[in-house]
């Protein structure tokens, strides 16, 4: 009984982690009308331009970025709510010569009013010093 409950369990934390939604560090570098224009960002260098569609339920905050050097991994410290939201100057005001760093959140399933594959979350980042540094 009690390997079929660890088991269970085990089930469970495997189904929750799989449908959690997928994040990217990224540069907006254009937003409007319900889509987000993106370069995913991996280490110093930005990958292809994408366009996705921002939920209308989607979530806008603002965060801390750090790299965490014993993971070698940015890691994201929200700090409050996004001023204006999905009408904020920041995010009105990205463009390719002015980008916007972020992390975004794409769900992974319908959850409501957010579809998969819609932008979920947009954590408007700011750079923080490392410890040590």
């Amino acid at each position: 009984m009690k390997n079929l409950l660890i088991a269970a369990c085990f089930s469970f934390a495997l189904v929750g982690f799989a449908l959690a939604d997928t994040e990217l560090n990224v540069v907006i570098t254009g937003f409007k009308d319900g889509k987000v224009t993106y370069k995913e960002k991996k280490g110093k260098m930005a990958g292809d331009e994408k366009t996705s569609t921002v939920a209308e339920g989607a979530v806008y905050k603002v965060g801390k970025a750090m790299f965490d050097k014993d993971t070698k991994k940015a890691t994201v410290e929200e700090t409050g709510d996004l001023e204006g939201g999905k009408d904020s100057a920041v995010l009105k005001g990205a463009t390719a010569d002015a980008p916007v760093a972020a992390r975004i959140y794409i769900a992974e399933k319908d959850d409501g009013k957010i579809k998969k594959d819609q932008v979920s979350k947009i954590v408007v980042t700011q750079k923080k010093k490392a410890a040590g540094e």
